[in-house]
């Protein structure tokens, strides 16, 4: 030790202590949550959920309650109210494709239960903030699953956990979508045998999917164009017909 005026000052040494102590803190953390996705995904969940449960509570009531000034939300007071799938703008324009069928579906549901309440708009946004929660908790599994490692998920999940959004249904149903489907397409291309029923049940996923966020059938098309690249057999070409002929019979 040593003084420089009135303030003590630390031999460059033992900083350098300091520092390696808290980076080998930091890297046996990170570890220890990669170590198990299941334990990283209640981790990360709860703390996205405590994030955006507290932000919750300063959010307007007026954005809570159930309304028409957007179009996912007007289609699914359209469907609680009369069943039908139609009017997402100010005037009525009756059915419509403007939204994919799941995310305002899923809105419709707590609706018919709640009544156009404002108890509806909070369960409808605990809904949300559970659905962008997953997504964080999810990113470990997710990324030791591609390849990319379960310590980068847990690093991007808890970043993605702490920082505060405007929980969207169809953002987070997107998100799930597309990282499970992902998840699936690379165990189909790790395997080597054939298996038809699993190729046909890939292929009602997607199409499910498509009904969440339609954009994703570009994804799913290029994993195919892919897969067809670079193995283009006989037997990759059957197996991709079946996936192709589950999306049909999904959509």
């Amino acid at each position: 030790w040593r003084l420089s005026g009135s303030r003590e000052v630390l031999p460059l040494n033992v900083v350098n202590v300091c520092d390696n102590a808290d980076v080998a803190f930091f890297g046996a953390s990170l570890d220890w949550l990669a170590a198990k996705p299941g334990r990283a995904f209640l981790i990360i969940f709860g703390l996205s959920a405590s994030v955006h449960g507290f932000f919750l509570t300063k959010v307007d009531a007026r954005h809570l309650h159930p309304n028409t000034r957007w179009e996912m939300q007007a289609v699914a007071v359209s469907l609680a109210e009369s069943g039908r799938f139609a009017d997402p703008y100010a005037l009525p324009t009756g059915p419509t494709a403007h939204v994919a069928p799941i995310p305002p579906a899923v809105t419709a549901l707590v609706y018919r239960i709640f009544g156009l309440t404002l108890t509806a708009g909070y369960v409808d946004w605990l809904l949300r903030i559970v659905f962008s929660a997953a997504v964080w908790g999810l990113l470990p599994w997710l990324a030791g699953m591609v390849g990319l490692g379960p310590r980068a998920g847990v690093i991007a999940g808890v970043v993605g956990a702490l920082v505060p959004s405007w929980p969207s249904h169809r953002t987070a149903l997107t998100v799930l979508a597309m990282g499970l489907l992902m998840v699936a397409f690379v165990r189909r291309w790790s395997r080597t045998e054939f298996r038809a029923p699993c190729d046909l049940l890939l292929g009602v996923a997607c199409g499910a999917a498509f009904h969440v966020q339609p954009v994703l059938a570009s994804v799913v098309a290029g994993w195919i164009l892919f897969e067809l690249v670079c193995s283009g057999t006989r037997r990759r070409r059957v197996s991709t017909a079946l996936m192709i002929l589950g999306m049909v019979l999904a959509c």
